[in-house]
């Protein structure tokens, strides 16, 4: 099996997590937490175009702008106004 297929294996599962946070409502993650998360992503996805494994990349992509929509849309408790 491509090593590429087994990361791209990898953050599919991740990415699937990330996709299910973001679609529901109640979920509150810190807005440190998800930009973390989307900045590493990015990290990971020029890494992983540099090593030639495009799938790897551009399903760790998928996931950074999943992680990227959890810091817009659930970086705030429900009921608590954004200020």
């Amino acid at each position: 099996m491509s090593p590429d297929l087994l990361v791209a294996i990898a953050q599919a599962v991740l990415t699937i997590n990330a996709l299910g946070m973001l679609a529901s409502v109640s979920t509150y993650v810190s807005r440190a937490a998800s930009m973390s998360m989307t900045l590493a992503l990015i990290l990971i996805v020029v890494g992983l175009f540099m090593l030639s494994a495009p799938f790897s990349a551009v399903i760790a992509a998928v996931g950074a702008v999943a992680w990227f929509g959890i810091f817009i849309h659930r970086g705030s408790r429900i009921g608590k106004k954004r200020t």
